[in-house]
């Protein structure tokens, strides 16, 4: 596809593209759209909404609270005595709960940005190969997901692509120098399923 063959009509609103052309309008660019659409939607007096894209990126007009998935749901959660999430773990999950889930979080004019790699992978002899490549080694990155919580949607779907290949000790370093210059949170559920926490994210878990 060549860029340069974007038609863009400001005037009347509309955009026109060569034959056998498309425009992808996922990852950052869906995150741009939301923010213009929140922003458009605050303009009209709108205080209450929720707008969805795809699951990866959720913002939030006043306080809505959102289900993170277990992007292994088959497998057991370990949990500590207080209910916090330490691990997905090897074991066969046997519970009640057809979706066994992560938690819960509430954001209030917020954005929650995730990434994982469950349904968008290529399978090769049984083997899953996800989408998010390693730059180091060209191969699909391990870790299983991330999930940050940022005020805007473009910055958040960005950050949580850009950092899911990240040791658990860089993902926290990242974040802390990133915390500097804007709020955010987050977890990195690393390749042995073992769940960080950045300092405050648990304050948004219910």
């Amino acid at each position: 596809m060549d860029y340069k063959k974007i038609i863009i009509d400001k005037k009347n609103l509309k955009v026109k593209i060569d034959k056998n052309q498309e425009i992808i309008t996922g990852s950052f660019i869906k995150a741009y759209a939301i923010d213009k659409a929140i922003q458009k939607m605050k303009e009209l007096k709108i205080d209450d909404a929720i707008i969805n894209a795809g699951g990866s990126s959720i913002v939030a007009i006043n306080g809505w609270g959102i289900i993170v998935e277990n992007p292994e749901p088959e497998k057991k959660l370990l949990k500590n005595d207080d209910g916090k999430i330490l691990k997905i773990t090897k074991e066969k999950y046997e519970g009640n709960d057809e979706y066994n889930d992560l938690f819960e979080i509430e954001i209030k004019d917020l954005t929650y940005s995730t990434s994982n790699q469950v349904n968008t992978f290529l399978e090769i002899d049984g083997e899953k190969y996800g989408h998010i490549i390693s730059p180091k080694t060209g191969f699909p990155a391990k870790n299983k997901q991330i999930g940050i919580i940022t005020e805007n949607a473009f910055f958040g779907d960005m950050i949580s692509t850009g950092l899911y290949n990240q040791t658990p000790k860089n993902f926290h370093e990242i974040i802390k120098k990133l915390s500097k210059e804007i709020k955010i949170e987050g977890y990195l559920i690393d390749e042995n399923g073992e769940i960080h926490y950045t300092d405050r994210f648990l304050e948004y878990v219910k």
